[in-house]
């Protein structure tokens, strides 16, 4: 059974180039650990894949946090960041975010404008395990779900929200390159639901966004309640123990800088959600002839062959969502 550690970084931005602790996301967390980070205040771009803290990226001005657990949860809460821009505009963000093996959470907020250099709250969270799977032999393709629910907001000329989620094998991406069978695979099975889902052209990666460009723009959206399962496909050998990494990010900022002073408020809520959604299924080097004969076996201990269910607030959250939504369209 692992040990429950748990271990929390408070970073300013005049620390964060110069530390090199061995947090700083999915390369450097260990098998059968969680990792969380979070930032408020200025220079919220979103920059990055999912997967990279936000401490250590950091280059803005406000308030940031990183932990890691082994066998427990990685929690970080930046609490409310305030402050005032070069211009003399008023901004508020915040950031939240935790892990573990299994289930993601995320929620930020910002209070701007253009003029407030990209005001807000971003978040990364994620958990790596080492993962054996036995009952054939050769090379095949693990088909494994994640479900994604939560909200997205951004109300007011430039307001932005949005998150992403993203696998990783050994550490690596999983790029077209590196098994165009599977990322083929992963392009097929992850189809839109609700709302749109943007993804890199040569990794596995969903996005999900919402923006306020202004009320007669064709491309604006205010809100999107996501309920999705992402399909992400990963090449193993039968026997051969890899490291799984499953990471996402999010952040509530705005679309530029600059311009005129016109408040607006975004946020994303993924306050309880992204989580296993279970065994899954394995095909062929080809990506024929599904399986669920197969065993995975785990460092961690964490059984892989269980969705882990919402919890009844995020339930709650989405149909309260899409309430909201049909008021909307009346």
């Amino acid at each position: 059974m692992i040990t429950v550690l748990t271990y929390v970084l408070l970073l300013s931005c005049a620390t964060t180039a110069v530390l090199h602790a061995a947090m700083f996301g999915q390369s450097d967390t260990p098998a059968g650990s969680a990792f969380a980070s979070a930032c408020a205040g200025t220079h919220i771009s979103g920059a990055g894949n999912p997967g990279n803290s936000v401490a250590r990226t950091y280059s803005g001005t406000g308030t940031c946090f990183e932990a890691v657990s082994a066998g427990g949860t990685a929690s970080v809460n930046t609490g409310l960041v305030s402050g005032v821009s070069p211009s003399g505009q008023a901004y508020t963000g915040s950031a939240e975010g935790s892990a573990s093996l299994g289930s993601l959470k995320m929620t930020g907020t910002n209070s701007g404008s253009a003029q407030t250099s990209f005001s807000g709250g971003q978040a990364t969270v994620g958990w790596n395990d080492q993962i054996t799977l036995g009952g054939g032999t050769g090379n095949s393709l693990w088909v494994l779900p994640i479900l994604v629910h939560g909200e997205l907001h951004a109300h007011g000329l430039g307001a932005l929200s949005r998150m992403q989620v993203g696998v990783y094998k050994n550490s690596a991406a999983l790029t077209q390159g590196f098994n165009s069978t599977a990322f083929g695979l992963f392009q097929t099975l992850t189809t839109e639901r609700n709302g749109t889902i943007q993804y890199s052209w040569d990794y596995q990666m969903a996005a999900f966004g919402v923006s306020d460009y202004d009320i007669v723009h064709p491309t604006s959206a205010e809100f999107l309640a996501i309920d999705q399962t992402v399909y992400f496909v990963v090449p193993f050998t039968y026997g051969v123990s890899f490291k799984l990494g499953i990471w996402a990010d999010a952040h509530a900022s705005e679309i530029a800088s600059g311009g005129a002073h016109v408040p607006n408020v975004s946020s994303f809520d993924l306050g309880n959600t992204i989580t296993w959604g279970g065994k899954g299924y394995v095909v062929d080097a080809t990506g024929n002839n599904p399986t669920t004969s197969f065993t995975i076996n785990s460092e961690s201990g964490f059984d892989y062959n269980t969705a882990v269910v919402p919890e009844p607030s995020t339930m709650l959250m989405l149909l309260a969502g899409t309430g909201l939504l049909l008021l909307k369209r009346r």
